[in-house]
């Protein structure tokens, strides 16, 4: 049996998006955005094990917006890699 890749688009969606929406507000940052699409693409590209391991590293704990987007850009540099 084949293991389908998790679907945690709606929550990925959501909280990232209102991340970078919240800080390009602050910032006026428009490298923000660019970021956020750059994250859009490489979300659909996380394995199983990359995508799970992604997602309990961001819920064990209570995060900051900050800290979840400097999560984020740490794991993408890994992967990217």
């Amino acid at each position: 049996m084949k293991l389908k890749k998790p679907d945690f688009s709606f929550f990925w969606r959501s909280t990232f998006y209102s991340t970078i929406q919240t800080h390009t507000e602050k910032t006026k940052n428009i490298t923000n955005q660019k970021m956020a699409l750059r994250y859009f693409l490489w979300i659909r590209r996380l394995s199983i094990k990359d995508h799970v391991g992604f997602y309990e590293e961001i819920n064990t704990k209570q995060r900051s917006a900050q800290k979840i987007q400097d999560i984020t850009f740490n794991c993408m540099k890994k992967t990217e890699a």
